[in-house]
This record gives structure tokens, C-alpha cells and sequence, in this order.
């Protein structure tokens, strides 16, 4: 591999990276901000200048065509974005989990959230109504920003709390 693109943000703390196939968005932790960056024409723009709260992972939703973003903090929420205006949209105001850490989206249509306290994997339907389920993935430690392979239909978990990796299959 080369690289093939950098380009400074002005961010503060970069965490959270997704795309729309033509796009990239990234998350900036402690500015609070939603980035989009056109790599094709090396630029980008502040897509969302103030996503009153701490914005962490992010996912594109390719079917609800939004953006869909985890917080960090207690009762943290979710949102959406439009991926063209920044506008945004409360999915769920209190998820009753602390510090969420990573989405990703399940071969379901189901969005999976990973939370700090308690540390678990929370499932979500894609229209967010009533409360998330916990999946049940044991041995999880600060689980971080998780990833599904769509070719062994599992849950792909790094755990930040001791440097471990966690598989977990989707029935």
C-alpha cells in the first residue's frame, strides 16, 4: 500500500471515520465537530460546527441515507445527520449506557452500539424505536469502536481495556 491522501483537519481529537462511497466524515471528539472531506478534490468542510455533545463513532446508513452518530458521556444519545446540510435529528435522547464508543450497522439492517458502562453491545432497529437489547457478548472490557464482517456474519469487538479483540457471531 501507499498513501494516497493527507490532509490536515484542524481537528482537535479525530476519532470516529465513515463514507458514503464518494465522501469521508470524521468525528472530532473535543471540538465537536462532524468533518466532510472530499478526497477526490483534497478539501473538506465543517459539515456540523456544534453537535452539542461529544461526538464519537459514526456510521454511514446507506438505506436511511444519514449519518448516525454515538456519544460519549452519561445517558449518552444518538443522532442522525444529514450528510448534505449538517441537519440533525435525536434518535434516542437517553440510552441509559455511558461513554458509547463505536456503531456499525449488522447483515439486519440493525445498528450496534458499544458502551463503556456497562461495557456491552447494544442493538438498536434501524428506526431506533423502543429501548436497545443487549446482545449478550460476554468478556467485553471498554469495548471500543466495533466493526461487522458481513462474510462470517459476527460482531468484531476491540476491547480498549486489555487489548484483546472479541468475535462475536450474529444469529
Amino acid at each position: 500500500a501507499s498513501l494516497v491522501f493527507n490532509r490536515n483537519l484542524g481537528g482537535t481529537f479525530l476519532n470516529g471515520i465513515t463514507t458514503d462511497g464518494h465522501f469521508l466524515y470524521v468525528t472530532d471528539f473535543s471540538g465537536t465537530k462532524i468533518f466532510k472531506v472530499d478526497v477526490a478534490n483534497n478539501s473538506h468542510t465543517t459539515l456540523v460546527a456544534n453537535t452539542a455533545g461529544t461526538p464519537n463513532g459514526i456510521v454511514w446508513d446507506e438505506v436511511g441515507q444519514r449519518l448516525v452518530v454515538v456519544f460519549w458521556g452519561s445517558n449518552a444519545p444518538i443522532k442522525s445527520y444529514d450528510r448534505n446540510t449538517g441537519a440533525s435529528t435525536t434518535l434516542v435522547a437517553g440510552t441509559g449506557v455511558t461513554n458509547i464508543d463505536g456503531i456499525t450497522i449488522d447483515c439486519f439492517g440493525n445498528f450496534l452500539i458499544a458502551s463503556w458502562s456497562p461495557a456491552r453491545i447494544t442493538r438498536y432497529d434501524p428506526s431506533f424505536a423502543g429501548a436497545g437489547v443487549d446482545v449478550g457478548v460476554p468478556g467485553l472490557n471498554n469495548p471500543a469502536d466495533i466493526d461487522f464482517d458481513f462474510v462470517n456474519q459476527r460482531i468484531c469487538i476491540p476491547n480498549v481495556g486489555n487489548n484483546t479483540v472479541t468475535l462475536h457471531v450474529v444469529s
